[in-house]
């Protein structure tokens, strides 16, 4: 701030921070004037002695002081007839409470029609500047999940402040989230700042957190209420989590209603002894799904070839043939476990355990006999592309293999000798073609 001491106009020698004599002739537009002016008489922060310039859009910050006529905008005020430009958008700034003894305007120079003019008319167009002191928020830290939106509130303080009221809104990270006039949108999860800003440069900061939005889980279930299994078994159970894009932590809690039936272990049973136990399956929060485990007595065992025979299917260098497409595999899973002293040791397909679905070429099961263990994989006439249908596609990788566009894996090529007679031709691919148009049945076997 710069101090000035009689800085005088030359001709009625008063001091101002701007100008010491401002004659009619000049004007003052966009100033800003931060000093301390004194002197003994006719002291201005802008203007020592005014006669009647215009003033338009301009500041006085700082300090005056004098014996006579000292206004912190202006010190004398000149009228002649009566006439007074009023000063358009021109503030001052008290800089203590001692200077508020100060008004805009210090005292009248050439006192002419004052009676008509009125004495507080001096000081139409001249204001008190009241800066913004603070900013206050409703909160200092948020927490919103992705693609919401919330409203931020602040507002500026003194509450009476003259200075523009808006705010500046910025955040830190922007791929985090939006703000627009105090208006925050989560973009992705994270964490961040929000910097509020006035116009005088003071700031505030809140902390804002942006979380993924919350998919909770609606339902549990298994694909069958019962299921029937064999003294000494182990068996996996699968329970279904929907929505399957669930957020929330998809751990099960598992209880048997009998345990000396059965037992399970993260939803891995273990069968003790004849009987029936219900196992309760229980999401994260609270969603529950049930399950009978019949428990049968071991009995007598039977040979390998009964039990193929029962399936309907023929074995060959370790291939099964003899299942029909679609065929369930829960249906097959029964039918096994309702042989005395067989145990079913897995179905899985590409060394994933499965229990529910179709069969298909290139599956493969096991069973136990006794103690003597039996490996199969499962081949179905037709089914080349290994879905456990016979479709067009199926035709179309046969006529790709014979027209030497592709290969077949060894499991492919048995499906696709569709006539059995150890070649793929033609006739093989003609064969599916009148399966698919009804006017033929694959012979399985």
């Amino acid at each position: 701030m710069e101090k000035i001491n009689n800085k005088k106009g030359l001709w009625l020698q008063e001091t101002g921070g701007l100008l010491g004599t401002a004659y009619s002739s000049v004007s003052i537009f966009d100033c800003k004037v931060s000093a301390s002016v004194s002197s003994t008489t006719g002291v201005g922060g802008l203007i020592g002695l005014n006669q009647n310039i215009s003033i338009k859009n301009s500041l006085f910050s700082g300090l005056v002081s004098g014996d006579s006529n000292v206004g912190m905008v202006i010190g004398s005020q000149s009228i002649s007839e009566g006439v007074y430009n009023i000063p358009d958008n021109v503030y001052y700034e008290y800089k203590n409470s001692e200077q508020k003894k100060y008004q805009a305007v210090g005292g009248i120079h050439h006192l002419h029609n004052l009676d008509i003019l009125g004495e507080k008319n001096l000081s139409i167009g001249l204001s008190e500047i009241v800066s913004i002191k603070s900013i206050d928020l409703e909160t200092r830290e948020i927490t919103l999940k992705k693609g919401e939106s919330k409203t931020l509130k602040a507002k500026v303080l003194p509450d009476n402040t003259t200075m523009d009221k808006n705010l500046t809104w910025k955040i830190e990270k922007e791929e985090i989230a939006s703000v627009q006039n105090g208006v925050i949108v989560g973009k992705k999860a994270g964490r961040t700042s929000v910097t509020v800003s006035s116009v005088n440069g003071i700031t505030e900061k809140i902390t804002l957190v942006v979380n993924e939005p919350i998919i909770p889980i609606e339902k549990i279930s298994f694909n069958v209420d019962n299921i029937e299994l064999y003294e000494g078994e182990n068996y996996s159970l699968n329970v279904s989590i929907f929505p399957t894009n669930t957020t929330m932590d998809k751990k099960i809690t598992w209880i048997s209603s009998n345990t000396s039936v059965a037992t399970v272990n993260n939803g891995v049973i273990k069968t003790l002894k004849q009987g029936v136990s219900t196992i309760t399956a229980t999401s994260i929060n609270g969603c529950v799904a049930s399950i009978n485990i019949i428990v049968k007595k071991q009995t007598e065992n039977i040979s390998e070839s009964e039990i193929l025979k029962s399936l309907g299917v023929e074995k060959k260098n370790g291939f099964v043939f003899g299942f029909s497409p679609h065929t369930d595999i829960s249906k097959i899973r029964s039918k096994i476990l309702s042989f005395s002293g067989v145990q079913l040791k897995y179905f899985n397909k590409n060394n994933t355990s499965i229990n529910s679905g179709i069969l298909t070429t290139g599956m493969k099961y096991g069973i136990i006999i006794d103690k003597d263990s039996y490996d199969y994989t499962i081949i179905i006439r037709g089914d080349v592309d290994k879905d456990g249908e016979i479709y067009p596609t199926d035709y179309v990788k046969i006529r790709n293999y014979i027209m030497g566009k592709t290969n077949l894996d060894a499991e492919a090529m048995l499906a696709a000798d569709v006539d059995g007679d150890g070649e793929i031709f033609a006739t093989d691919y003609v064969r599916i073609r009148n399966h698919i148009m009804g006017n033929g049945n694959i012979i399985q076997k």
